[in-house]
């Protein structure tokens, strides 16, 4: 069975494959149609619709849901499960760049954007160097993890030369404190606002990285980001 996309606006093909590409960089494209592999495919059925067949490649309702949250739409999984996924949903994002910050300097950069950031004493997460916090609201703050880029971890660029020499991850995210409930009380018009900033507040670091230390802008569902979309 297959699964749709219907689509907000009218659906950039092209722009579509390269999505796909950032988790299946063998796809093609021809025509109307990009194939993913392993029988997987996905179809133009209209001008804001697309089908995609899974074959027998793994993860294709992940990455319908994927292209819907980045492109704006609803996808229709088979068996008549619909998910309507915000852009805002995943406030999380990568900066894989050839150059490390000291921490003095990474401190610098999110303070510029948010003057509560603090470095973090360790040790932290996953192995980080060091880590920023800054607090966004009284329930999370935007978190900053400098480290090595483990081979493969970024599927998104790990064919890139420089990559696989040695790279350094920024990885940006929202954390909630283990102390307070998420959006505690907050009605569905005022929770949609506060993802929103949430989402901002990480792309706005992100991007802040990016033009001091160059490299790629990776989004959560392992899609790149183009820094002039962030604004």
């Amino acid at each position: 069975m297959s699964h749709r996309l219907l689509a907000d606006d009218p659906i950039d093909l092209d722009a579509v494959h390269s999505l796909v590409r950032s988790r299946y960089p063998e796809a093609t494209h021809s025509l109307d149609t990009i194939e993913i592999g392993q029988g997987a495919s996905l179809t133009s059925a209209g001008e804001r619709e697309l089908t995609l067949e899974p074959g027998d490649a793994e993860g294709m309702e992940d990455l319908i849901v994927a292209i819907a949250r980045r492109i704006g739409g609803k996808a229709e999984l088979e068996g008549g499960h619909e998910i309507e996924p915000s852009r805002f949903d995943v406030p999380a994002l990568d900066v894989i760049s050839p150059y490390a910050l000291e921490e003095d300097d990474t401190l610098a950069v999110v303070k510029g954007l948010i003057r509560e950031a603090v470095l973090d004493e360790g040790p932290h997460a996953n192995g980080a160097a060091h880590q920023i916090s800054a607090a966004v609201f009284p329930f999370a703050d935007v978190i900053v993890r400098v480290r090595p880029l483990f081979e493969g971890e970024v599927m998104t660029v790990a064919h890139v030369d420089w990559v696989k020499e040695g790279a350094v991850r920024y990885y940006v995210s929202l954390t909630q404190r283990p102390d307070r409930e998420e959006g505690q009380g907050l009605d569905d018009a005022a929770r949609r606002r506060m993802e929103r900033e949430a989402y901002l507040a990480c792309a706005a670091v992100a991007k802040q990285l990016h033009e001091k230390v160059g490299g790629f802008i990776v989004d959560g569902d392992g899609f790149l980001v183009n820094p002039d979309d962030i604004h």
